[in-house]
């Protein structure tokens, strides 16, 4: 973080839920970010990949749990800077 807040400029933050609700409109912020054209030939070829790979179409990563006591510590600056919250536990 520390890197990004020197030259924030070189870094865009994408969440995970933001490419997975919508990858165009992630790709299509990056390249303007950086501005850099988007041509008709990248977003086609995004598009159809996007398409082609929907969320949970392949297998996911499985992770073992993990203590937040033990974790959150370590990331309580990433956590309050880009207010992310744990998931529910599942059956909750």
């Amino acid at each position: 973080m520390a890197a990004a807040d020197r030259e924030p400029g070189r870094f865009v933050h994408v969440r995970q839920e933001d490419i997975r609700r919508d990858p165009m409109g992630v790709v299509t912020r990056i390249y303007e970010h950086f501005g850099i054209p988007l041509s008709a030939e990248a977003e086609a070829r995004f598009r159809n990949w996007a398409a082609a790979n929907p969320p949970g179409a392949r297998s996911t990563h499985r992770y073992r749990p993990v203590e937040a006591e033990a974790v959150d510590p370590l990331f309580s600056d990433y956590i309050a800077r880009f207010d992310l919250k744990r998931p529910a536990p599942a059956g909750a």
